[in-house]
């Protein structure tokens, strides 16, 4: 479980910093709509771009459906 939070917010680092602008605003639209999706609240959103630890179910749903959106993993979770 602890590696899952290590994990999430350096994958979500990685997927930014390697997309180019055009990728970092499809990035900025996958959270918008994985927002919608998983109910995640703006406080744990920030807390979480802040490196703040967060235990929040809604913030790791949301991760997931970037990271699928994305292509860098599929629906059962593999790279």
């Amino acid at each position: 479980m602890k590696l899952l939070l290590c994990l999430v917010p350096v994958a979500l680092v990685a997927a930014t910093y390697v997309l180019a602008d055009t990728g970092r605003d499809r990035v900025r639209q996958y959270s918008d709509a994985c927002k919608a999706e998983s109910g995640v609240s703006d406080e744990s959103l920030n807390k979480a771009r802040n490196g703040e630890e967060v235990d929040d179910p809604k913030l790791k749903e949301h991760a997931f459906c970037i990271l699928k959106k994305s292509g860098f993993i599929d629906a059962s979770g593999s790279l």
